[in-house]
């Protein structure tokens, strides 16, 4: 027994019918699967995809036949929605494909496109095409026809048959939005640029790009430049992107052109169909540079004197103005020392001309010569930096000097006044010695001297003097003195001091004879062709001084040479007469006769200060 086919297939939901041959009694049937495939009378109905192996029972004989189940062929499409779109009067987009494939099993042949149905507004603008008795897997191509459509949205449903399929057709939904017209818009078509010639390029300049109608506008670049007559070459274009929005970019690429104005064209075009290219006009100006600022100083040397020790010398002050055009700012003073440091300050009294740069130095240095140099810079001048050389004397102080110390007067009567002497003063230091003054003080005596200094005294050699004047006045015979101070207001400047001596010399004429005559009356018994006196004669100072000096007195006594010994009263016999000594030279003779007793109360005896006034005298060198 067998049954026939004995291998077959059938699909879903399909039936086959086998058969047995050689039975030798009534068939029975079953399914080995049953979610498979199920058998009745031998009629096989297909359940699911699957393999079951159907049995035929005749008696004790058996026999079994292999059947596969599956799926028919079915439909199916990649995608079951496209879009086009595109602007109106543009060309047509490009197509699209939409892939069917067969979902079931066994051939999916004869696929063919039915009849495409249109949404309301329009028809006919869309081709749906399959190859001829084409078989899955194939492409379906769709695409429109025209963009001659009024602007909006339109839809098409295309159906793609199989006889195969058991789910045909299946359909694929076509939108096809039609946009306004694309418009490339620019926001300004006329650019003006300016410049001075020869200078710095100016900025870069922009348009912005937009598509005011619909769509998009692809392949955007700027064209040939068109130039006007003078020049060309001058100007580059270029875009940010070539789909908008974008940007075009202008940029000058020369200044160096003549002084005028310049245009050019720039057409901006497109790859997009039906975009109406547009241009740009571009305007530059190129204009004279302007004269640039200058630095212009009052002065670029400046010299600065000062003392050592003394005060810092005043500000000097240089003043800055433009010697350009424009505005000359930013100015500054920087300093750069050839020797010393830091002694220095130079300010800006404004960053902007016109403007006053004071200087002055900070510190009095050692004496010496110092350098700086000042640089005034602006970083917009044409003629930056400009110097100021700055020169810093510092010379040692100044110093008194005296060309003596010492002064000497000798005055040999009353009211006599002695020759007045000078003694030169100079400065022996640096700078300048001023306000000098003369102040006298007195050791002994009162107002005898005065003294005149000038002012200020010049550099040594030369010298001014100070004048020293002796009043010899009533003053009594005898030596005095007195000290001379030269000072200076100056600082720092140490005074110096003169030394003045006045002897008031005593002499026989003047001083001690008229003793002799008028106040101990000596000459009533020492006169001319008087006896008993030794020979003295103290009726004139002539003759006073014949039988006084040198002369040996009429007593012999050892160590007393002579009456009047010059320049010694001690071996100065008169001296011990009227000294009134006692005890070896103790005499009875003592003068005035009998002095200090001599009777009369003392009457006519000489007080110690006449006394002093004869010693001093003969101490003097005796003078007639």
């Amino acid at each position: 027994m067998a049954i026939t086919p004995d291998s077959s297939s059938v699909f879903v939901a399909d039936s086959l019918q086998l058969a047995v041959t050689n039975a030798p009694a009534f068939v029975t049937w079953n399914s080995s699967d049953n979610t498979i495939a199920t058998v009745v009378h031998g009629v096989v109905h297909g359940v699911a995809p699957g393999q079951v192996t159907i049995n035929a029972t005749a008696g004790s004989s058996t026999a079994n036949a292999t059947i596969n189940v599956s799926q028919p062929p079915q439909i199916a499409l990649a995608t079951t929605g496209v879009t086009f779109e595109a602007p109106n009067g543009a060309a047509p987009p490009p197509p699209q494909t939409v892939g069917v494939a067969n979902a079931g099993s066994g051939p999916l042949q004869n696929l063919s496109v039915a009849q495409v149905m249109y949404s309301t507004g329009a028809s006919g603008w869309l081709d749906a095409t399959l190859p001829t008795n084409a078989s899955a897997p194939v492409d379906l191509t769709l695409q429109p026809k025209t963009t001659v459509l009024t602007p909006g949205t339109y839809t098409a449903t295309v159906p793609v048959a199989s006889p195969q399929a058991t789910n045909s057709p299946r359909s694929v939904t076509v939108t096809y939005v039609v946009d306004p017209p694309s418009v490339l818009q620019l926001s300004r078509a006329s650019v003006p640029i300016s410049a001075q010639a020869n200078t710095a390029l100016p900025g870069t300049q922009t348009v912005n790009i937009t598509n005011s109608g619909g769509g998009s506008i692809n392949g955007l670049a700027p064209g040939t430049i068109a130039y006007s007559a003078g020049a060309t070459g001058w100007l580059s274009a270029s875009v940010t992107s070539a789909t908008t929005p974008s940007t075009l970019m202008l940029t000058v690429l020369t200044t160096a052109l003549a002084v005028g104005n310049y245009s050019a064209t720039v057409p901006l075009t497109s790859t997009t169909a039906g975009v109406t290219p547009l241009n740009v006009v571009v305007t530059y100006t190129v204009s004279a540079a302007p004269v640039p600022p200058a630095i212009n100083l009052s002065g670029t040397l400046v010299t600065f004197n000062a003392t050592s020790g003394g005060a810092v010398p005043g500000a000097q002050q240089i003043n800055i103005t433009n010697g350009g055009g424009g505005t000359l700012s930013g100015l500054s003073a920087p300093i750069s020392y050839n020797s010393g440091s830091n002694w220095l300050t130079a300010v800006p009294g404004s960053s902007t001309a016109p403007a006053t740069l004071t200087i002055q130095p900070s510190a009095v240095l050692a004496p010496g010569s110092y350098s700086a140099t000042i640089s005034v810079t602006s970083a917009g001048a044409s003629n930056s930096p400009q110097n100021i050389s700055v020169t810093y004397n510092v010379t040692a102080p100044p110093a008194i000097q005296l060309a003596s110390n010492t002064a000497n007067f000798l005055s040999q009567a009353t009211n006599v006044d002695p020759a007045s002497q000078q003694i030169a003063v100079s400065n022996s230091g640096g700078g300048s010695l001023t306000g000098l003054s003369a102040t006298v003080n007195y050791v002994s005596g009162s107002n005898w001297l005065n003294a005149n200094v000038a002012s200020s005294a010049p550099q040594a050699p030369s010298s001014t003097p100070l004048t020293l004047q002796v009043t010899t006045g009533t003053i009594a015979p005898g030596t005095y003195q007195a000290t001379v101070t030269i000072s200076s207001t100056v600082p720092g400047v140490a005074s110096q001091q003169v030394t003045v001596t006045f002897e008031r010399q005593a002499t026989l004429a003047n001083d001690v004879w008229p003793l002799f005559h008028f106040v101990s009356g000596c000459d009533g018994c020492h006169y001319t062709g008087a006896t008993g006196v030794d020979g003295v004669n103290l009726d004139s100072p002539t003759n006073a001084n014949s039988s006084l000096v040198f002369v040996t007195p009429s007593v012999s006594v050892a160590g007393f040479n002579y009456r009047v010994n010059p320049s010694d009263s001690t071996t100065s016999w008169l001296w011990v007469q009227l000294s009134a000594q006692t005890g070896a030279h103790a005499q009875a003779e003592n003068m005035p006769l009998g002095c200090p007793d001599n009777g009369l109360n003392g009457a006519g005896c000489l007080t110690s200060a006449q006394e002093h006034l004869v010693a001093m005298w003969i101490q003097q060198g005796a003078n007639p």
